[in-house]
């Protein structure tokens, strides 16, 4: 059996299978379908993955549904009820952060294409900038100075990113220094602020 390159939806019996950019499919006798990993993508590839516009529509497709599921997650309710944080721009922008935080783990580990998953985690970070940006002005900031305050808000965004990135590397065999070390993170970064 013979690969066969595909870039468009075959349909199978009653079922779908979608196959991106430098897939291939292989049938066996019982009919099976296996798809290429995206890890062994040619320069080619990764250049049209980055600066193609079907590439960058879908990168920011997905960059944006996953930085909405985490904005919805962020502002539930019960956080700010049940869980006693402020409802001030600093705890929420935590929250987010938070949300994010695992959103950028989850990218780093993806084995499927971790290509994509690398775009689509700096396109997930300029929607979150872009947001930022945009809940500072609501907040009445003089049109002069929202850059200033948007890189001071990154400034605290990375030391938040880099408290959890420390509890999980320091304490990786330790569950109650990591514990602990979140717990201080999370005082800081959401509670305290």
């Amino acid at each position: 059996h013979l690969p066969i390159i595909t870039n468009h939806t075959r349909c199978y019996s009653s079922s779908t299978i979608n196959f991106g950019t430098n897939q291939t499919e292989s049938i066996s006798n019982d009919q099976t379908i296996t798809a290429n990993k995206g890890g062994d993508k040619g320069i080619f590839a990764k250049m049209w993955d980055r600066y193609s516009f079907q590439g960058q529509q879908k990168r920011i497709i997905l960059g944006e549904h996953l930085f909405r599921s985490a904005q919805y997650r962020a502002n539930d309710p019960r956080w700010y009820t049940e869980g006693k944080i402020p409802f001030e721009f600093r705890p929420r922008h935590a929250m987010i952060t938070m949300h994010i935080w695992f959103l950028h783990k989850r990218l780093l580990i993806d084995t499927v294409d971790p290509h994509l998953a690398l775009l689509v985690q700096e396109e997930l970070f300029d929607i979150l900038w872009n947001d930022t940006r945009a809940r500072i002005r609501a907040e009445g900031v003089n049109e002069l100075t929202v850059n200033k305050h948007l890189k001071d808000v990154q400034q605290l965004t990375f030391l938040h990113l880099t408290h959890y990135d420390h509890a999980f590397q320091e304490f990786a065999n330790d569950d109650g220094k990591r514990f602990e070390e979140l717990a201080g993170a999370i005082w800081i970064h959401v509670l305290n602020r």
